[in-house]
């Protein structure tokens, strides 16, 4: 009898182990699947009620912060452009209008008027119009006809027009005063020799203030010998050929410098006068006269 209640003890007892058994193996979890590598990721859904979420990839945004009493407010920094530079931290635009005062700019409609064109050329640089010279200086001649006259004094000038800014053609007019050796003509012999010529004028400028004149001169002209205890006179005329140089500096609206002349004298008449007329007489192969002129001028 003890017997079999233990059997039936046992049966019972194994029995109540494989239910509970049973029932906490029921009530695990699932172990747990490792994800796939190639599958695509999982999409949520929005459920309502929620904030929204954002795509994958967007970053997140910035949180703000609430202001708190008693710190200067946060200034908004503008969003950087593509293309330009990075901005310094604490660097805010001017507003607009900075640095104009209050109405500054074109008013309406302006604008130059209709058929306006660019403004004419400056004119070329050089000279223009009209040239006039004045000079005054001495004069020496040299040679063998030249040797009882001692330097004596020239007065004269230019007049003509530019024809270029760098080219003149002009007329030169100048008289000389013979000082002539008393000891061979006389106490009492005076001389005096005017010239007429053609003189252009080649003007080079060398710098700001500064420019040479270069030219040839071509004319003719006529010289009176007279001595006054006798009564008589003695003249003699013909062509020349010659040359001018000198050097300018501007000062204001004139030009200042130096002037040299030279002239060959060739003479083709010789005339005397003993108180009864004049006889003049042709000649030719006559030794010319050669004049050198050292001047001050003043050119406008």
């Amino acid at each position: 009898m003890t017997t079999n209640r233990f059997c039936l003890f046992s049966l019972a007892s194994l029995f109540g182990v494989t239910l509970m058994s049973s029932v906490a193996f029921g009530q695990a979890p699932a172990p747990q699947a490792y994800p796939d590598p190639n599958a695509q990721p999982q999409q949520y859904q929005q459920q309502p009620g929620y904030p929204q979420q954002p795509p994958p990839g967007y970053p997140p945004p910035q949180q703000e912060y609430p202001q708190q009493p008693g710190y200067p407010q946060q200034q908004q920094q503008p969003p950087q452009q593509p293309g330009y530079p990075p901005q310094q931290p604490g660097y805010s635009p001017p507003p607009p209008g900075y640095g104009q005062p209050p109405g500054y700019g074109p008013p309406p409609g302006y604008g130059p008027p209709p058929g306006y064109g660019p403004p004419p050329p400056p004119p070329p640089m050089g000279h223009h119009g009209l040239l006039a010279m004045g000079f005054i200086g001495i004069n020496s001649f040299a040679g063998s006809t030249g040797q009882n006259v001692g330097p004596g004094f020239r007065l004269g000038g230019l007049l003509g027009f530019f024809a270029s800014p760098m080219f003149s053609i002009n007329g030169e007019l100048s008289i000389d005063i013979m000082n002539l050796d008393s000891s061979f003509y006389g106490p009492n012999t005076s001389g005096v020799r005017a010239s007429l010529s053609i003189s252009p004028l080649f003007h080079l400028p060398t710098g700001s203030n500064l420019e040479i004149v270069l030219g040839p001169k071509l004319g003719a002209w006529d010289e009176e010998l007279s001595d006054s205890d006798l009564g008589t006179s003695a003249s003699a005329s013909g062509y020349l050929l010659g040359l001018n140089a000198g050097a300018f500096t501007r000062l204001g609206n004139t030009m200042l410098g130096g002037l040299f002349s030279f002239e060959s004298a060739v003479p083709n008449k010789l005339c005397q006068n003993d108180g009864s007329g004049d006889v003049c007489v042709s000649v030719s192969n006559e030794t010319s006269e050669k004049v050198l002129a050292f001047n001050l001028s003043a050119m406008f």
